[in-house]
Parts: C-alpha cells; structure tokens; sequence
C-alpha cells in the first residue's frame, strides 16, 4: 500500500506518515531537500509549529481532513493530512509553485454533493414537465435528451467522488449475501431492453444454477455496467456484446467480450489512469473514470482486472472478485453520493444509450 502511495512522490512536493500520535515513521519525496535531516522516529511537532502539529493529531484523530500552509526554510507550503489505515497522511505541496493541490475527500464530497442537489431538482422539474405533457412522443423527445445528459452529469459526480476515495484508500465494502447469477440476470436484463434500442445484442453466458457469494452488491453491479456501456460504445459495427459469469471454488469471474475496433497494445497502459485516454474516439462520450474505478473494485474484492484486445480484433475484458472476502480493508469511508431512486442502469448506461431509452 505504502510503494503505491510513494510512486507519485516527485520533485517538491512530498509525503509523510505518521503514527496517530504523531510519530514520524515514514516520509518520501524531496523532504531532505528542504529539512536536511532525517525524520524518521522524530514527533511532528519538531517538525511543524506545536500547535499546528497538535491541531492536526486532535482533528485528524477524530476522523477529520485538515488543510493548513506552513513554512520550511522561508518556502510556504500547502498542506494536507488525513486519516489512513489507522495512519495521519500528510501531503506538501509548494504553495509558490502553482501546484495543483490534490482534492481532499471531504471536498469531493461537497462538490459532488452540490452537484447532485441541483441535479435532482432538475431530475424533478424533467419529471413534472413529463406528466404535463400526457406521454406526447414528440414533445417528450427534447425531455429524454435534457433527462440523459441529467444522468451523465449525476454520473460524472458520483464517479469523481469515486475516484478521489480510491486514491486516497477510503472505500470500504458493504458486503452482503448474494446469489451472483441472479444479480447479474436481473442487471442484464433490465440492460437488455434498453440496449435494444441502440441496435445493441447481448449474448449471456451465466449458469442456471445459484452461485451463492459474500460481496458488495452495488460495487459488484457497477463493475458490470460499466464494462457493459465500454463494450456497446466501442462496438461500432457489429454491435453483439457477449458477458460471461462463471466461478471456481473461491472466485467469481465476469467477461465482457465486444466485436469492436479492439485497442492498440501501447496504449492499453493508459487505460488505469484517471481520466483514462482521451485518444480513443470509441470513449469520447465517457468521462474515462470507469476503468479505473472498476479495477479499484475488484482489487477490493480480492481480485483483479485483465483486458485481452487486438487492434481491429476486439476487446475481451474479465473482471475477478473473491466470493468470501474475509477481512475487507476499512478505511475512512467516503460514500458515494445518493442515487435518491435513480435508476442504477440508466445511470451507468448514459453514456451508451440513444436518447430513446430515457423517454417515459
């Protein structure tokens, strides 16, 4: 966990570590630099000013982000500590340099919040507007395109949020009995008559029996609507999908297989950078969170994305989760902002959908 967080460490900006009581037990980045000795073992208030050091034990210690600048060696930095694995992080950035500031978890959470706020009322005005018009298809089309591009936004929300909660390591799982074959029937086939409209045919492949299995339901779902609405946006052609569920004694495995254009091999790294790549005119219309937030999912759940494609030859990507996750990694959880009713294959699909499929 630690070598992941300390990959990014560069130049002027740099990370520390600290036990809940202060203790210095890790630092990287160009900290040296700038103190000119080592810190390790060391309190953090013989690093920063007492009070300030003590304000951030006390307000990080009761599960709270703090943001605060500071001085070392007449340069004034920016600062960001939060909860961690049991852990204080803190971030430093030049407050000089124009550094982008890594958004915090508590600010996402605002942003995505207030966006969603607005959002629903539009939600509620689109709604209104509907039954006013007394299902006339050709007043309502305007509506279905004003409704879609509502979802992508709500989307959009959620999965910044999302994404700033997998960076910082806050996600928990809600885990909860479920029978895998069944989830994933009811979710393609709701998916099914939608999809159908956009000339879109989905072959399954999932066992008739029950696959009984410990996992975060909403997660679990996400993971296959999200590669669902990838494959149909990267299918220009033959738009035939094909999703695959089968299982072994401990893992769920969930293939998605496309007949599209397939992705060139050197850019198939980029694909887990947030943001994802803005190359590809199959993914224009996405925000490029997805893949990125569907990994950090399965990773979770104990398992692990692979993607399988050949340029002009499709894209096959399998997706594995452990049926019994028996400790899940708890952290500060960051909760994704409320679906308040909405419908969760709409909102996942919103991107991959013809306006038609958001007419009531």
């Amino acid at each position: 966990m630690i070598n992941s967080e300390l990959d990014g460490s560069a130049g002027d900006d740099f990370l520390m570590l600290c036990s809940m009581s202060g203790r210095i037990i890790f630092m990287s980045g160009s900290l040296r630099l700038y103190v000119g000795e080592d810190l390790t073992g060391r309190n953090l208030n013989d690093f920063l000013e007492d009070e300030l050091a003590a304000r951030i034990v006390s307000t990080v210690g009761a599960g709270e982000n703090c943001d605060f600048p500071c001085e070392l060696r007449q340069s004034r930095f920016n600062c960001t500590a939060e909860p961690g694995n049991g852990r204080i992080k803190i971030w430093f950035y030049p407050a000089a340099s124009g550094a982008n500031v890594t958004m915090t978890s508590a600010s996402a959470r605002f942003i995505s919040s207030e966006m969603n706020n607005s959002l629903n009322m539009l939600f509620a005005s689109v709604s209104l507007l509907n039954d006013a018009l007394n299902e006339d298809e050709a007043s309502s089309m305007p509506l279905a395109v004003i409704n879609q591009n509502l979802y992508k936004l709500l989307r959009l929300s959620r999965n910044m949020a999302d994404c700033i909660g997998a960076n910082r390591g806050s996600h928990i799982l809600r885990l909860s009995e479920e029978d895998a074959a069944e989830l994933c029937r009811e979710l393609l086939d709701r998916s099914q008559l939608l999809l159908n409209k956009c000339g879109v045919s989905v072959d399954t492949n999932i066992p008739d029996r029950a696959i009984p299995c410990c996992i975060d339901r909403e997660k679990f779902s996400r993971v296959l609507l999200n590669l669902l609405s990838n494959a149909v946006l990267s299918s220009h052609r033959d738009k035939r999908i094909t999703v695959t569920l089968g299982d072994s004694e401990s893992e769920l495995f969930l293939t998605v297989t496309d007949t599209g254009s397939g992705i060139p091999s050197e850019t198939l790294a980029e694909l887990f950078r947030d943001g994802g790549r803005q190359d590809s005119a199959a993914l224009l219309s996405s925000s490029g969170f997805g893949l990125p937030l569907v990994k950090h999912f399965c990773e979770l759940h104990g398992g692990r994305l692979m993607i399988m494609s050949q340029e002009h030859g499709g894209t096959s990507v399998r997706a594995s989760f452990l049926k019994r996750v028996d400790e899940p990694e708890m952290g500060l959880h960051c909760p994704a902002p409320e679906l308040a009713g909405h419908d969760l294959v709409l909102l996942e699909l919103s991107s991959a959908l013809e306006k038609e499929a958001f007419m009531r």
